[in-house]
């Protein structure tokens, strides 16, 4: 029969994340009484860097359309995709024009443009 895992196990995961990582491995161990040569073997078999990226990148996922910044809803607002579509596909034959100068004539940041465009085909 395996041996139940040790609740110092997740303690010692708590005390590294509540630090976003940056407590010493032999300070946790310390703090649990068990050996710093445990705790580093936990982190490995838990993964512990993957475990806290994850927290961080939900975190800092981006807000939904509500919570978007009063800014980026008014540029939203002032893009007239139509016009820049036309003048995108219309002016190729005439004379190419990149996402990049688009960006730049109509006041747009490149990557809102280069979103559009991948989304809109």
């Amino acid at each position: 029969m395996a041996r139940a895992r040790s609740p110092d196990r997740d303690k010692a995961f708590e005390l590294w994340q509540a630090t976003g990582g940056t407590m010493k491995l032999k300070e946790i161990a310390d703090a649990l009484g068990v050996s710093e040569r445990t705790v580093r073997g936990w982190k490995a078999k838990d993964d512990w860097d993957s475990r806290l990226n994850k927290t961080l990148q939900l975190e800092r996922s981006a807000p939904n359309e509500t919570e978007r910044s009063g800014s980026l809803l008014q540029i939203e607002k002032r893009i007239s995709w139509l016009e820049i579509e036309t003048e995108y596909v219309t002016d190729i034959s005439k004379k190419p024009c990149t996402l990049r100068e688009l960006s730049e004539k109509y006041q747009v940041p490149f990557q809102t443009i280069k979103e559009y465009a991948a989304k809109n085909k």
